[in-house]
């Protein structure tokens, strides 16, 4: 088996000296040496070659860093550039099927590495390895007590798979909360792409209306400049002319008068023309803001997504530690951020609370949720000062800690349950 990983992953001609063969040896991955031999009647930890073959897998991809591998790699004078990371995985976890010189390498290397956590589990039980495992497990350092625990003497193969199968189960459920994450944000682009368009459409209506207005200004021009022909006409002939002197008279003045209807047509029309550039011009403002808010929401999702990377659990250093459980109540923001403002409180341990901060209705039912709280959280920017007051009043009257936010963000948010 050993073998065909390290071929599947494509490696040079030289860096099979990593598994150089031992004298009278016939396994798949030869030993160039014997494996230092315990005294007499003492238990000593196990070696990578000795570990069942699942364990093997999350050793290297917990305790070995890729930065790491590839350090391990080149002392072995093998060029990892054109290695994919599945590839340098490949041969590590190859490499630990039996002794030889690249597997006694990392033996020594995860030794040094954990010798302090080792020092710290020596002597201890299968029950209390066990404990000490939920402990580390449950505050997200499954990486600093995964190669002390599984190698060492006092636990069993059942401990061992115990210890794997939480590994195991927690690759799925981040790949999964991933996978969610990913989604959204591609959600979230789509609708910013949805809006950008229609906001292309709307410069480009507007752009078809401002030619339209200067065409009506230009016939306007026109036609004011023809009433004003028609009224020096008239102006220059004299009141005792002869009877066809006064009807030729009264033609420019009907020919005035149908100018100037049809310029107050002309006027009409550019008012009304006005109207709607107005109009867009408001819904450019708002698709505007829109996107802007769509922006925000997708760089906002992208920090905490890689915030949460790496995250299994609470510990003293956590900025939500004191979170754990805790009732909190959400008074306004965005309606339809209430899916992030919940999602945040609950992965940081906490009970969602919220409330849409009208209360035109009457406050009993934001009364009733805040008596349960045990912190209130207010965005100021997106309630009515009737709103905020009352909260703020709601708040002395039950002894419930209050936190006025400049807006309704999902990091201001963060911050004031992190302080």
């Amino acid at each position: 088996m050993g073998k065909s990983l390290v071929c599947a992953a494509g490696l040079p001609e030289g860096w099979k000296g990593a598994f150089s063969e031992a004298p009278e040896s016939t396994s798949a991955c030869p030993v160039e040496s014997e494996a230092p031999a315990s005294s007499e009647g003492e238990v000593r930890p196990l070696r990578l070659w000795e570990l069942e073959v699942y364990l093997k897998c999350p050793v290297v991809g917990l305790c070995l860093t890729k930065q790491e591998q590839h350090q391990l790699l080149k002392r072995f004078g093998v060029q990892t550039k054109r290695m994919s990371p599945f590839d340098v995985h490949e041969v590590f976890v190859a490499c630990g099927e039996n002794e030889n010189r690249l597997s006694l390498r990392v033996q020594g290397f995860l030794e040094r590495k954990y010798a302090r956590r080792c020092r710290e589990l020596s002597g201890m039980d299968e029950p209390s390895l066990l404990r000490e495992w939920g402990r580390d497990f449950a505050a997200g350092r499954m990486g600093e007590s995964f190669w002390p625990l599984v190698t060492h003497p006092a636990l069993s193969d059942a401990g061992r798979r115990k210890v794997f199968g939480d590994v195991h189960m927690a690759m799925h459920d981040s790949l999964e909360d991933r996978g969610l994450r990913l989604r959204e944000i591609q959600e979230l682009r789509e609708a910013r792409e949805g809006l950008s368009a229609k906001l292309r459409d709307s410069e480009t209506a507007c752009r078809r209306l401002e030619a339209d207005m200067r065409a009506l200004e230009k016939e306007s021009a026109a036609l004011l400049r023809r009433v004003e022909e028609a009224e020096g006409a008239r102006a220059a002939l004299g009141r005792d002319r002869p009877a066809r002197e006064v009807e030729r008279m009264a033609r420019p003045e009907e020919e005035r008068q149908r100018l100037l209807a049809r310029a107050e047509v002309a006027e009409e029309r550019l008012a009304a023309r006005e109207g709607q550039m107005e109009v867009l011009k408001a819904r450019v403002e708002e698709l505007e803001r829109e996107r802007e808010q769509k922006d925000l929401f997708i760089r906002e999702t992208h920090c905490i997504l890689e915030g949460m990377k790496g995250q299994g659990g609470c510990d003293p250093n956590c900025p939500a530690y004191d979170l754990c459980s805790k009732r909190v109540l959400i008074v306004g923001g965005i309606a339809r951020m209430e899916t992030l403002y919940r999602r945040l409180v609950e992965e940081n341990g906490g009970v969602f609370e919220y409330h849409d901060g009208k209360v035109r209705g009457g406050s009993r039912q934001l009364e009733e949720r805040l008596k349960r709280a045990d912190m209130v959280l207010c965005p100021v920017t997106c309630n009515s000062h009737a709103a905020c007051l009352l909260v703020k009043n709601l708040g002395k009257k039950y002894n419930k800690p209050v936190r006025m936010l400049e807006n309704h963000s999902v990091s201001s948010l963060a911050r004031a349950m992190g302080s």
